[in-house]
């Protein structure tokens, strides 16, 4: 699967909550190509996940269940308090561009971003 929808995404939350998200990971050579780790500061992503109209995961993959901050997250380099933020979302191969909006479109308006 091409990266082109997860940049996309990226590239619109990042212009939409600017200095709030820091996407985790975002230059590792080893990346999904479908999936993005990012992190919403000053937000518990359980929060911000029970308020959107989407499924998308807490953390790591390995670590999605718990209140913890991940391992595998601090490992990389986030912070402790980035890492209680990560809302991790994967495009799959129906997936579109407008998904990709959809979601930041949601994310925004969970956090009250979101002009009408």
């Amino acid at each position: 699967m091409s990266p082109k929808i997860r940049e996309h995404f990226e590239g619109l939350l990042v212009k939409e909550l600017g200095e709030l998200v820091r996407i985790n990971c975002g230059s590792a050579p080893s990346r999904l190509p479908n999936t993005s780790n990012f992190s919403i500061r000053g937000t518990r992503s359980r929060d911000v996940l029970s308020r959107v109209a989407f499924t998308a995961s807490r953390g790591a993959a390995c670590h999605s269940d718990r209140e913890t901050p991940s391992p595998v997250l601090l490992r990389s380099g986030v912070t402790v308090e980035d890492a209680l933020s990560s809302i991790r979302i994967s495009f799959g191969r129906d997936s579109t561009l407008h998904d990709a909006e959809f979601a930041v479109t949601e994310l925004t308006r969970a956090l009250g971003k979101h002009e009408n």
